[in-house]
């Protein structure tokens, strides 16, 4: 970098002036210039990326973000849309990083994070202003009886929230959050598919019976895909680390696909009876016997026909 003379201007709010190459070279290896913050030489207005400027970073990283520039792009057009915090990009950025080959090996994988307790430090103080702010008016009006929407954790709506707005911005910028992988759904499957396919295949068997007269194995298929789209609902709104909806939406996925063969075995073999009554003559015999019963039970309310299905 020669006697060159630099000034930077950090994302976070720090601006240095007049730095000289080995000072700005120490404050990137400190955590203190992003990848992202703008760099320029003493007096000039022709500002560039850190990251550009030769040196600076370590080529595996800049070869990593190199790959992955349209989507960060993507990413920090976002921060101007707030979508996301200037904290939680680079966190997501980073974590795109890392997965190449040779970043995690860098000095810049381990470097500090200076803006992450600058981050923190003016979180601490705009929630005291706020605690501030609502004891004072706490002070001018009266006491209201709690309600219960008073009593709901709003911390962990905010979370909610905030973990649901991340979970939508990564999966539209083309970015898979960790929960939606691949390898994950189908480990998932692997450790929970066995034993819901014969825990609910026996339950779909027992069901057969009722199948022609009241579609008992539909409403099971009807019931399953509805939690299975519960839960995927409910991963969005979860942290990343925590895998809990996949792991219910697996087994309900799971258990369609169970139901749904039994159910089309059963239509194959016998329209009329399923499974069991097709090899069971004293079932298909109490089938018919309900069938009727219904069919004369709704035919007194006024339901003529509803409900069956039998021939």
């Amino acid at each position: 970098m020669g006697d060159k003379r630099y000034r930077v201007w950090c994302e976070d709010g720090p601006r240095h002036e007049s730095l000289t190459g080995e000072r700005l070279l120490a404050l990137a290896a400190a955590g203190e210039v992003d990848l992202d913050d703008r760099v320029a030489l003493q007096g000039s207005e022709q500002w560039a990326r850190a990251w550009e400027i030769d040196g600076l970073f370590e080529p595996a990283v800049v070869h990593a973000l190199r790959m992955h520039r349209e989507a960060i792009d993507r990413m920090h057009r976002s921060i101007r849309g707030g979508w996301i915090s200037l904290i939680e990009y680079r966190r997501q950025r980073d974590e795109m990083l890392l997965r190449e080959a040779g970043v995690s090996a860098c000095r810049w994988a381990r470097r500090s994070r200076p803006d992450e307790v600058r981050a923190d430090a003016q979180e601490s103080l705009v929630r005291a202003a706020a605690e501030g702010a609502a004891a004072q008016r706490s002070t001018r009006t009266p006491a209201r009886p709690r309600t219960i929407a008073s009593r709901v954790d709003r911390a962990a709506m905010t979370g909610s929230f905030t973990a649901v707005r991340a979970n939508v911005t990564q999966i539209l910028r083309g970015d898979l959050p960790g929960w939606a992988e691949p390898e994950v759904w189908l480990a998932e499957a692997r450790r929970h598919g066995p034993g819901v396919v014969l825990r609910i295949g026996l339950l779909a068997l027992l069901l057969d019976p009722l199948e022609p007269i009241v579609h008992a194995q539909q409403w099971l298929v009807a019931i399953c895909a509805i939690t299975a789209a519960g839960a995927m609902l409910l991963q969005l709104a979860a942290p990343p680390q925590i895998h809990a909806g996949v792991q219910r939406a697996v087994r309900m996925l799971v258990a369609c696909v169970a139901v749904s063969v039994v159910l089309m075995i059963g239509k194959k073999v016998d329209l009329h009876h399923g499974l069991i009554g097709h090899f069971w003559p004293a079932m298909a015999g109490w089938q018919d016997q309900f069938s009727a019963w219904l069919q004369e039970a709704l035919q007194r309310v006024g339901l003529t026909g509803a409900g069956t299905t039998t021939g």
